[in-house]
């Protein structure tokens, strides 16, 4: 766990915690070069197939949801709640196998008061953006359905935040931000997808721009959200982009 977050993430929540530290050993390879060197191929290909996902695709994106699961707690607790800008360039962090944690050279610096959009640079641009470009060279996987696993996790995880820590605009105005917004440093916002909602006799829902493939995990079905769904499969096709 990074120390600025034990105050935050302790108790029962310091399982949200374990999924970013601080590097424990400075020769090992960063993750860029456990990209190039194969070393990341080959934990995404171990890892899925013992959970029994052969199809190439649905490796990457079984790997994709649980390394985002393990890492956006900790940089979305830091970056929107202590307002802190974290180094998340594949060139400065690595990924510890054994650990199954993103491990960084530093605690980065605070930017309170400056916005999300550049506190969150690195986390879009230099660290998501090239893993997913990698990812979609290696295994064929559609980068949409990795933003899409994205947009998921820190909505997700931006919701769980604001119930813990009470209503907070600051957080409501980040998520517009990270979500909502089609441009993000005068660039494409890779995390904003045209909402597709779906109104049934209970509620209103959104619709996954993308399945995530975790159907593909034995035992396991599609989501309830999920765009392949029988029920959603006509509504979706007629609203996409």
């Amino acid at each position: 766990m990074l120390p600025i977050l034990s105050p935050y993430l302790s108790g029962p929540f310091a399982n949200y915690g374990k999924g970013v530290g601080l590097h424990t050993e400075h020769t090992s390879l960063t993750l860029d070069e456990q990209m190039k060197n194969g070393m990341l191929r080959h934990e995404i290909s171990t890892f899925s197939q013992r959970k029994g996902v052969g199809k190439s695709r649905s490796q990457a994106s079984v790997w994709h949801m649980h390394y985002t699961l393990q890492i956006l707690p900790s940089i979305i607790v830091a970056q929107s709640v202590l307002q802190q800008s974290l180094p998340l360039s594949l060139k400065d962090v690595l990924w510890h196998t054994k650990l199954q944690q993103l491990q960084l050279p530093n605690q980065g610096i605070n930017l309170s008061g400056c916005p999300t959009e550049i506190r969150y640079y690195d986390l879009i641009f230099k660290h998501l953006a090239p893993l997913h470009a990698w990812l979609n060279q290696q295994f064929g996987i559609s980068s949409k359905v990795l933003w899409s696993n994205c947009t998921f996790r820190i909505n997700q995880f931006l919701h769980a935040i604001e119930h813990a820590l009470g209503h907070s605009e600051h957080l409501k105005n980040e998520r517009r931000i990270l979500l909502n917004e089609c441009h993000i440093n005068d660039q494409t916002n890779p995390l904003y997808s045209k909402p597709i909602m779906l109104t049934d006799s209970l509620n209103t829902y959104r619709i996954r721009d993308h399945c995530c493939l975790l159907h593909d995990v034995p035992n396991k079905s599609h989501c309830s959200d999920c765009p392949k769904l029988p029920k959603h499969i006509a509504h979706y096709s007629a609203n996409r982009v």
